[in-house]
């Protein structure tokens, strides 16, 4: 089973993301900041499939996950088109708002790409 981390500090976003994504059959954790996602990832010592994660996140931007979990796929959402070109070449960019059909493809092609 897939795992997906969603890091956002809207709870309902979270919570709409987890169950649509719980839904598809992918086990979904959530943290409301970076500092929760840090910790569980050097406390578990287990990576995530991909990380979805919000840019404006408090104690973010989330670049250091980004080289914290460089073996991670990483999206990064934000409504700020800027965003996308700040960002390393490896992780992609999720425009806000967007629907939960889109949402699975850029995390499905985020994980299964081809090659």
């Amino acid at each position: 089973m897939m795992t997906v981390w969603v890091i956002d500090d809207d709870a309902d976003l979270l919570t709409m993301i987890k169950e649509a994504l719980t839904y598809q059959g992918w086990s979904v954790e959530t943290f409301s900041s970076l500092e929760a996602a840090h910790l569980a990832y050097e406390m578990r010592r287990r990576r995530p499939d991909v990380v979805l994660a919000d840019w404006s996140i408090p104690g973010g931007p989330p670049l250091s996950l980004v080289h914290l979990m460089s073996d991670v796929p990483m999206i990064v959402m934000s409504g700020d088109p800027a965003v996308e070109q700040q960002l390393p070449d490896h992780v992609r960019w999720l425009s806000k708002p967007f629907r939960l059909a889109h949402i699975y493809d850029v995390i499905a092609g985020t994980v299964f790409k081809p090659g």
